[in-house]
Protein backbone atom coordinates (compact mmCIF):
# COMPACT_ATOMS: atom_id res chain seq x y z
CA UNK A 1 0.00 0.00 0.00
CA UNK A 2 2.90 2.35 0.64
CA UNK A 3 3.99 2.16 -3.00
CA UNK A 4 0.65 3.17 -4.43
CA UNK A 5 0.93 6.93 -3.74
CA UNK A 6 4.43 6.91 -5.21
CA UNK A 7 3.14 5.35 -8.44
CA UNK A 8 0.32 7.84 -8.71
CA UNK A 9 2.75 10.66 -8.05
CA UNK A 10 5.10 9.40 -10.74
CA UNK A 11 2.30 9.08 -13.32
CA UNK A 12 0.92 12.51 -12.49
CA UNK A 13 4.41 13.98 -12.79
CA UNK A 14 4.57 12.75 -16.38
CA UNK A 15 1.36 14.59 -17.21
CA UNK A 16 2.45 17.80 -15.48
CA UNK A 17 6.03 17.83 -16.74
CA UNK A 18 7.23 20.85 -18.71
CA UNK A 19 8.03 20.38 -22.36
CA UNK A 20 10.61 22.34 -24.30
CA UNK A 21 9.61 25.85 -25.40
CA UNK A 22 9.15 24.66 -28.96
CA UNK A 23 7.02 21.72 -27.84
CA UNK A 24 4.94 24.00 -25.59
CA UNK A 25 4.25 26.25 -28.59
CA UNK A 26 3.44 23.25 -30.75
CA UNK A 27 1.07 21.89 -28.11
CA UNK A 28 -0.72 25.22 -27.74
CA UNK A 29 -1.10 25.56 -31.52
CA UNK A 30 -2.64 22.10 -31.74
CA UNK A 31 -5.03 22.79 -28.87
CA UNK A 32 -6.07 26.13 -30.37
CA UNK A 33 -6.77 24.52 -33.75
CA UNK A 34 -8.69 21.73 -31.99
CA UNK A 35 -10.92 24.20 -30.10
CA UNK A 36 -11.71 25.99 -33.33
CA UNK A 37 -12.56 22.69 -35.02
CA UNK A 38 -14.79 21.71 -32.08
CA UNK A 39 -16.62 25.02 -32.39
CA UNK A 40 -17.08 24.34 -36.10
CA UNK A 41 -18.60 20.90 -35.48
CA UNK A 42 -15.82 18.78 -37.03
CA UNK A 43 -16.23 15.00 -36.85
CA UNK A 44 -13.91 12.57 -35.06
CA UNK A 45 -11.54 12.00 -37.98
CA UNK A 46 -11.35 15.72 -38.60
CA UNK A 47 -10.48 16.34 -34.95
CA UNK A 48 -7.74 13.70 -34.80
CA UNK A 49 -6.05 15.38 -37.75
CA UNK A 50 -5.25 18.41 -35.59
CA UNK A 51 -3.34 16.43 -32.96
CA UNK A 52 -0.03 14.59 -32.98
CA UNK A 53 0.47 11.68 -30.65
CA UNK A 54 4.08 10.52 -30.38
CA UNK A 55 4.46 6.80 -29.64
CA UNK A 56 8.19 7.32 -28.99
CA UNK A 57 7.69 10.27 -26.61
CA UNK A 58 5.90 9.28 -23.41
CA UNK A 59 6.28 12.71 -21.83
CA UNK A 60 4.57 14.44 -24.77
CA UNK A 61 1.70 11.95 -24.95
CA UNK A 62 0.94 12.09 -21.22
CA UNK A 63 0.95 15.88 -21.27
CA UNK A 64 -1.29 15.90 -24.36
CA UNK A 65 -3.75 13.52 -22.67
CA UNK A 66 -3.85 15.76 -19.61
CA UNK A 67 -4.54 18.92 -21.63
CA UNK A 68 -7.22 17.21 -23.71
CA UNK A 69 -8.86 16.01 -20.52
CA UNK A 70 -9.36 19.64 -19.48
CA UNK A 71 -11.60 20.42 -22.48
CA UNK A 72 -15.19 19.85 -21.41
CA UNK A 73 -16.74 18.88 -24.73
CA UNK A 74 -18.92 15.92 -25.67
CA UNK A 75 -16.45 14.85 -28.39
CA UNK A 76 -13.46 14.57 -26.06
CA UNK A 77 -14.01 11.04 -24.66
CA UNK A 78 -14.18 9.52 -28.15
CA UNK A 79 -11.24 11.65 -29.32
CA UNK A 80 -9.03 10.65 -26.40
CA UNK A 81 -9.92 6.99 -26.85
CA UNK A 82 -9.30 7.14 -30.60
CA UNK A 83 -5.83 8.55 -30.02
CA UNK A 84 -4.71 6.54 -27.01
CA UNK A 85 -7.15 3.67 -26.52
CA UNK A 86 -4.77 1.32 -28.30
CA UNK A 87 -1.69 2.23 -26.26
CA UNK A 88 0.05 -0.94 -25.05
CA UNK A 89 1.91 0.74 -22.16
CA UNK A 90 0.48 1.27 -18.69
CA UNK A 91 1.44 4.95 -18.36
CA UNK A 92 -0.64 6.11 -21.30
CA UNK A 93 -3.59 3.91 -20.34
CA UNK A 94 -3.54 5.28 -16.80
CA UNK A 95 -3.35 8.85 -18.07
CA UNK A 96 -6.28 8.15 -20.40
CA UNK A 97 -8.32 6.65 -17.58
CA UNK A 98 -7.71 9.69 -15.36
CA UNK A 99 -8.68 12.04 -18.20
CA UNK A 100 -11.94 10.15 -18.81
CA UNK A 101 -12.72 10.13 -15.07
CA UNK A 102 -12.06 13.87 -14.92
CA UNK A 103 -14.37 14.57 -17.84
CA UNK A 104 -17.13 12.44 -16.34
CA UNK A 105 -16.78 14.13 -12.94
CA UNK A 106 -17.41 17.49 -14.65
CA UNK A 107 -20.57 16.31 -16.36
CA UNK A 108 -19.25 15.16 -19.74
CA UNK A 109 -20.93 11.93 -20.82
CA UNK A 110 -18.43 9.10 -21.30
CA UNK A 111 -20.19 6.26 -23.19
CA UNK A 112 -19.91 2.84 -21.58
CA UNK A 113 -18.35 1.32 -24.69
CA UNK A 114 -15.41 3.69 -24.37
CA UNK A 115 -14.74 2.47 -20.87
CA UNK A 116 -14.84 -1.11 -22.06
CA UNK A 117 -12.47 -0.30 -24.90
CA UNK A 118 -10.05 1.44 -22.55
CA UNK A 119 -10.09 -1.46 -20.09
CA UNK A 120 -9.75 -4.15 -22.77
CA UNK A 121 -6.63 -6.18 -23.33
CA UNK A 122 -3.70 -4.23 -24.71
CA UNK A 123 -3.30 -7.00 -27.30
CA UNK A 124 -6.18 -5.55 -29.36
CA UNK A 125 -5.49 -3.92 -32.73
CA UNK A 126 -3.57 -0.68 -32.37
CA UNK A 127 -5.17 2.62 -33.31
CA UNK A 128 -4.20 4.34 -36.53
CA UNK A 129 -0.74 5.89 -36.26
CA UNK A 130 -1.02 9.67 -35.86
CA UNK A 131 -0.36 11.79 -38.92
CA UNK A 132 0.18 15.52 -38.85
CA UNK A 133 -0.69 17.50 -41.99
CA UNK A 134 -0.10 21.06 -43.21
CA UNK A 135 -1.30 22.87 -46.33
CA UNK A 136 -0.65 26.28 -47.89
CA UNK A 137 -3.27 28.46 -49.59
CA UNK A 138 -3.97 27.97 -53.30
CA UNK A 139 -1.80 30.10 -55.58
CA UNK A 140 -3.35 31.73 -58.65
CA UNK A 141 -1.58 29.11 -60.76
CA UNK A 142 -3.42 26.35 -58.90
CA UNK A 143 -0.31 25.29 -56.98
CA UNK A 144 0.06 24.64 -53.27
CA UNK A 145 2.23 22.67 -50.84
CA UNK A 146 1.17 19.71 -48.70
CA UNK A 147 3.32 18.33 -45.88
CA UNK A 148 2.70 15.11 -43.98
CA UNK A 149 4.59 14.37 -40.78
CA UNK A 150 4.24 11.02 -39.05
CA UNK A 151 5.57 7.60 -38.16
CA UNK A 152 7.92 5.64 -40.38
CA UNK A 153 5.52 2.68 -40.38
CA UNK A 154 3.15 4.80 -42.50
CA UNK A 155 5.35 7.25 -44.40
CA UNK A 156 8.47 5.15 -44.75
CA UNK A 157 10.22 8.27 -43.44
CA UNK A 158 9.03 11.05 -41.17
CA UNK A 159 8.33 13.90 -43.60
CA UNK A 160 6.57 13.99 -46.98
CA UNK A 161 6.75 17.31 -48.87
CA UNK A 162 4.67 17.70 -52.04
CA UNK A 163 4.20 20.63 -54.41
CA UNK A 164 1.05 19.99 -56.38
CA UNK A 165 -1.07 21.60 -59.08
CA UNK A 166 -4.78 21.24 -59.79
CA UNK A 167 -3.86 21.30 -63.49
CA UNK A 168 -1.07 18.73 -63.73
CA UNK A 169 -0.93 16.93 -60.38
CA UNK A 170 2.39 16.36 -58.61
CA UNK A 171 5.14 18.82 -59.50
CA UNK A 172 7.49 17.67 -56.74
CA UNK A 173 7.16 14.99 -54.08
CA UNK A 174 9.97 14.10 -51.71
CA UNK A 175 10.15 11.84 -48.67
CA UNK A 176 12.62 12.61 -45.87
CA UNK A 177 13.68 10.95 -42.64
CA UNK A 178 14.07 14.01 -40.42
CA UNK A 179 14.65 14.29 -36.71
CA UNK A 180 13.55 17.23 -34.63
CA UNK A 181 16.45 19.44 -35.75
CA UNK A 182 15.85 18.53 -39.39
CA UNK A 183 12.20 19.50 -39.12
CA UNK A 184 13.13 22.85 -37.56
CA UNK A 185 15.57 23.50 -40.40
CA UNK A 186 12.88 22.64 -42.96
CA UNK A 187 10.37 25.15 -41.60
CA UNK A 188 13.05 27.83 -41.31
CA UNK A 189 14.04 27.22 -44.94
CA UNK A 190 10.40 27.56 -46.00
CA UNK A 191 10.10 30.86 -44.15
CA UNK A 192 13.26 32.15 -45.84
CA UNK A 193 11.64 31.34 -49.20
CA UNK A 194 8.59 33.34 -48.20
CA UNK A 195 6.42 30.24 -47.73
CA UNK A 196 5.03 30.85 -44.27
CA UNK A 197 1.25 30.58 -44.68
CA UNK A 198 0.93 26.96 -43.53
CA UNK A 199 -2.10 25.81 -41.57
CA UNK A 200 -2.59 22.47 -39.76
CA UNK A 201 -5.23 20.38 -41.54
CA UNK A 202 -7.03 17.09 -40.90
CA UNK A 203 -4.95 14.22 -42.24
CA UNK A 204 -7.90 12.91 -44.27
CA UNK A 205 -8.26 16.23 -46.06
CA UNK A 206 -4.54 16.43 -46.89
CA UNK A 207 -4.55 12.85 -48.19
CA UNK A 208 -7.60 13.73 -50.30
CA UNK A 209 -5.74 16.69 -51.85
CA UNK A 210 -2.81 14.39 -52.64
CA UNK A 211 -5.16 11.79 -54.13
CA UNK A 212 -6.66 14.34 -56.51
CA UNK A 213 -3.17 15.30 -57.65
CA UNK A 214 -2.17 11.65 -58.00
CA UNK A 215 -5.06 11.04 -60.41
CA UNK A 216 -3.75 13.80 -62.68
CA UNK A 217 -0.26 12.27 -63.02
CA UNK A 218 0.19 10.24 -66.24
CA UNK A 219 0.55 6.52 -65.67
CA UNK A 220 4.18 5.48 -65.44
CA UNK A 221 5.41 8.97 -64.59
CA UNK A 222 8.21 9.19 -62.04
CA UNK A 223 6.70 12.37 -60.58
CA UNK A 224 5.00 11.47 -57.33
CA UNK A 225 6.85 8.16 -57.01
CA UNK A 226 7.39 8.78 -53.29
CA UNK A 227 3.66 9.14 -52.78
CA UNK A 228 2.93 6.04 -54.82
CA UNK A 229 5.13 4.00 -52.46
CA UNK A 230 3.15 4.93 -49.36
CA UNK A 231 -0.29 5.45 -50.91
CA UNK A 232 -1.82 2.15 -49.81
CA UNK A 233 -0.69 2.63 -46.21
CA UNK A 234 -2.07 6.16 -46.08
CA UNK A 235 -5.45 5.11 -47.46
CA UNK A 236 -5.60 2.25 -44.97
CA UNK A 237 -5.65 4.67 -42.06
CA UNK A 238 -7.03 7.89 -43.54
CA UNK A 239 -10.18 7.89 -45.66
CA UNK A 240 -10.30 11.03 -47.83
CA UNK A 241 -13.90 10.34 -48.88
CA UNK A 242 -15.24 12.50 -46.03
CA UNK A 243 -13.36 15.47 -47.46
CA UNK A 244 -14.09 14.91 -51.17
CA UNK A 245 -16.99 17.41 -51.32
CA UNK A 246 -15.75 20.71 -49.95
CA UNK A 247 -19.23 22.13 -49.51
CA UNK A 248 -19.79 19.47 -46.84
CA UNK A 249 -16.93 20.94 -44.78
CA UNK A 250 -18.46 24.42 -44.85
CA UNK A 251 -21.80 25.71 -43.54
CA UNK A 252 -24.77 25.91 -45.88
CA UNK A 253 -25.32 29.44 -47.16
CA UNK A 254 -28.84 30.58 -47.97
CA UNK A 255 -29.46 32.47 -51.19
CA UNK A 256 -29.93 35.74 -49.33
CA UNK A 257 -26.82 35.26 -47.21
CA UNK A 258 -24.74 34.40 -50.25
CA UNK A 259 -25.94 37.52 -52.04
CA UNK A 260 -25.03 39.69 -49.07
CA UNK A 261 -21.60 38.07 -48.81
CA UNK A 262 -20.87 38.67 -52.49
CA UNK A 263 -21.06 42.38 -51.81
CA UNK A 264 -17.84 41.86 -49.84
CA UNK A 265 -15.99 40.73 -52.99
CA UNK A 266 -13.83 43.86 -52.97
CA UNK A 267 -12.67 43.04 -49.44
CA UNK A 268 -11.83 39.48 -50.48
CA UNK A 269 -10.00 40.46 -53.68
CA UNK A 270 -7.87 42.92 -51.70
CA UNK A 271 -6.64 40.13 -49.41
CA UNK A 272 -2.91 39.56 -49.90
CA UNK A 273 -3.45 35.83 -50.43
CA UNK A 274 -5.30 36.65 -53.68
CA UNK A 275 -2.62 38.89 -55.21
CA UNK A 276 -1.41 35.93 -57.27
CA UNK A 277 -4.93 35.48 -58.67
CA UNK A 278 -4.96 38.87 -60.41
CA UNK A 279 -4.14 39.33 -64.10
CA UNK A 280 -0.47 40.06 -64.69
CA UNK A 281 0.69 43.72 -64.82
CA UNK A 282 1.91 43.15 -68.39
CA UNK A 283 -1.64 42.38 -69.54
CA UNK A 284 -3.22 45.53 -68.07
CA UNK A 285 -1.86 48.49 -70.16
CA UNK A 286 -4.17 47.82 -73.16
CA UNK A 287 -7.10 47.71 -70.75
CA UNK A 288 -5.96 50.94 -69.13
CA UNK A 289 -5.91 52.59 -72.56
CA UNK A 290 -9.49 51.55 -73.27
CA UNK A 291 -10.64 52.85 -69.89
CA UNK A 292 -8.79 56.14 -70.47
CA UNK A 293 -10.57 56.58 -73.81
CA UNK A 294 -13.92 56.43 -72.04
CA UNK A 295 -12.76 58.74 -69.25
CA UNK A 296 -11.53 61.36 -71.74
CA UNK A 297 -14.12 60.93 -74.50
CA UNK A 298 -16.25 64.04 -75.21
CA UNK A 299 -19.05 61.73 -76.38
CA UNK A 300 -19.77 60.42 -72.88
CA UNK A 301 -21.84 63.16 -71.29
CA UNK A 302 -23.08 61.78 -67.98
CA UNK A 303 -21.21 60.15 -65.13
CA UNK A 304 -23.78 57.35 -65.03
CA UNK A 305 -23.25 56.51 -68.69
CA UNK A 306 -19.50 56.79 -68.29
CA UNK A 307 -19.56 54.34 -65.35
CA UNK A 308 -21.73 51.96 -67.35
CA UNK A 309 -19.21 51.99 -70.20
CA UNK A 310 -16.31 51.42 -67.80
CA UNK A 311 -18.10 48.48 -66.17
CA UNK A 312 -18.81 46.93 -69.56
CA UNK A 313 -15.13 47.14 -70.52
CA UNK A 314 -14.12 45.51 -67.23
CA UNK A 315 -16.70 42.74 -67.73
CA UNK A 316 -15.36 42.04 -71.24
CA UNK A 317 -11.81 41.96 -69.88
CA UNK A 318 -12.87 39.64 -67.05
CA UNK A 319 -14.23 37.12 -69.55
CA UNK A 320 -10.89 37.30 -71.38
CA UNK A 321 -8.79 36.80 -68.27
CA UNK A 322 -11.10 34.14 -66.78
CA UNK A 323 -12.74 32.28 -69.71
CA UNK A 324 -16.10 30.57 -69.03
CA UNK A 325 -14.55 27.11 -69.44
CA UNK A 326 -12.19 27.85 -66.53
CA UNK A 327 -14.89 29.02 -64.10
CA UNK A 328 -15.40 25.63 -62.47
CA UNK A 329 -11.69 25.44 -61.67
CA UNK A 330 -11.68 28.95 -60.16
CA UNK A 331 -14.79 28.12 -58.16
CA UNK A 332 -13.16 25.01 -56.80
CA UNK A 333 -10.06 26.99 -55.84
CA UNK A 334 -12.22 29.49 -53.98
CA UNK A 335 -13.84 26.69 -51.96
CA UNK A 336 -10.37 25.34 -51.13
CA UNK A 337 -9.47 28.83 -49.94
CA UNK A 338 -12.71 29.00 -47.94
CA UNK A 339 -11.70 25.81 -46.12
CA UNK A 340 -8.17 27.13 -45.66
CA UNK A 341 -9.57 30.25 -43.96
CA UNK A 342 -11.88 28.01 -41.92
CA UNK A 343 -8.88 26.06 -40.64
CA UNK A 344 -7.18 29.37 -39.79
CA UNK A 345 -10.24 30.45 -37.81
CA UNK A 346 -10.83 33.42 -40.15
CA UNK A 347 -14.58 32.91 -40.54
CA UNK A 348 -15.41 36.17 -42.32
CA UNK A 349 -12.93 35.50 -45.13
CA UNK A 350 -14.04 31.87 -45.26
CA UNK A 351 -17.67 32.83 -45.85
CA UNK A 352 -16.71 35.44 -48.47
CA UNK A 353 -14.62 32.90 -50.41
CA UNK A 354 -17.33 30.28 -50.08
CA UNK A 355 -20.02 32.61 -51.47
CA UNK A 356 -17.81 33.61 -54.40
CA UNK A 357 -16.84 30.00 -55.09
CA UNK A 358 -20.38 28.64 -55.01
CA UNK A 359 -21.48 31.45 -57.32
CA UNK A 360 -18.81 30.51 -59.86
CA UNK A 361 -19.62 26.79 -59.65
CA UNK A 362 -23.28 27.42 -60.32
CA UNK A 363 -22.53 29.75 -63.24
CA UNK A 364 -20.11 27.23 -64.74
CA UNK A 365 -22.94 24.74 -65.16
CA UNK A 366 -24.95 26.96 -67.50
CA UNK A 367 -24.58 30.03 -69.68
CA UNK A 368 -23.02 32.88 -67.72
CA UNK A 369 -25.92 34.79 -66.15
CA UNK A 370 -23.89 37.77 -65.08
CA UNK A 371 -20.25 38.40 -64.36
CA UNK A 372 -18.73 37.18 -61.10
CA UNK A 373 -18.39 40.11 -58.72
CA UNK A 374 -15.23 38.61 -57.26
CA UNK A 375 -13.49 38.09 -60.60
CA UNK A 376 -14.39 41.63 -61.67
CA UNK A 377 -12.87 42.90 -58.43
CA UNK A 378 -9.66 41.02 -59.19
CA UNK A 379 -9.47 42.83 -62.53
CA UNK A 380 -10.26 46.21 -60.95
CA UNK A 381 -7.56 45.61 -58.32
CA UNK A 382 -5.01 44.84 -61.06
CA UNK A 383 -6.08 47.95 -63.00
CA UNK A 384 -5.76 50.20 -59.98
CA UNK A 385 -2.37 48.80 -58.99
CA UNK A 386 -1.02 49.11 -62.54
CA UNK A 387 -2.36 52.66 -62.84
CA UNK A 388 -0.71 53.54 -59.54
CA UNK A 389 2.63 52.14 -60.70
CA UNK A 390 2.32 54.00 -64.00
CA UNK A 391 1.65 57.24 -62.18
CA UNK A 392 4.62 56.75 -59.87
CA UNK A 393 6.87 56.06 -62.87
CA UNK A 394 5.72 59.21 -64.62
CA UNK A 395 6.16 61.31 -61.52
CA UNK A 396 9.63 59.93 -60.99
CA UNK A 397 10.56 60.62 -64.60
CA UNK A 398 11.46 57.00 -65.23
CA UNK A 399 12.10 55.65 -68.71
CA UNK A 400 8.94 55.11 -70.66
CA UNK A 401 7.97 51.48 -70.98
CA UNK A 402 10.28 50.24 -68.25
CA UNK A 403 8.66 47.54 -66.10
CA UNK A 404 9.04 48.05 -62.36
CA UNK A 405 8.11 45.26 -59.99
CA UNK A 406 6.75 46.53 -56.64
CA UNK A 407 8.51 45.60 -53.45
CA UNK A 408 5.28 44.06 -52.11
CA UNK A 409 3.62 40.84 -53.28
CA UNK A 410 4.13 40.12 -56.98
CA UNK A 411 0.97 39.71 -59.08
CA UNK A 412 1.09 36.55 -61.16
CA UNK A 413 -1.72 35.00 -63.17
CA UNK A 414 -1.85 31.98 -65.42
Amino acid sequence: MRNRPQKVKKAAALEEAQLSQEEERDLEEQLTALRQALAGGADLEGLTGFLTAKPDDLLWDCRLIRELGKIDHAAMPALLTALFGGSPDRERRKALKRALHGLRSRGVVVPAELWRREEASPQREAAAPPLKAFVTPVHGSGERFVVLEGAKMVLGGTFLVARISDLSGFLECNLYDLGRKGREDFWQAMRREGIDTWVPAPAGYAVGVLEESFRLVPEGSEVGASYRLIRDRLLKYHDPAKFSVLQGLLPILGAGERGDLQQGAEELAANALFYSWMPSPQSIPPLLARLAEVENSPLVLSEALKQERLEKIIEEATVGFFPPESRHRWGRRLLEMAYYFELKGRRRESRLAQAAGEDLLEHSLSELRGESIFLKELVWQAVELTAQLKKELEEAGREQGRVVIPSGPVIIHS
